[in-house]
């Protein structure tokens, strides 16, 4: 069962995705917003335990949102 993606909330909220095929179902991974390792943007993953750089950065998360606070000015 997987969550729909939701507007930006500055990381407040995770949502499971749960496996409705075993019994008793079970929890898969965590999908939210979070902050990429490298340039500090917020991005949407689907995986919040392993895809924590953005797409720009070279990992496996979401576009990034907002300004790059390491670029410069």
């Amino acid at each position: 069962m997987e969550p729909t993606r939701w507007a930006f909330d500055g990381g407040a909220r995770r949502a499971n995705v749960i496996d409705l095929n075993v019994q008793p179902p079970r929890v898969v991974r965590t999908v939210g917003w979070l902050r990429c390792m490298c340039c500090g943007r917020f991005h949407f993953s689907e995986d919040v335990s392993r895809a924590r750089l953005c797409l720009n950065c070279g990992g496996a998360g979401g576009l990034p949102v907002g300004a790059d606070p390491n670029e410069d000015a």
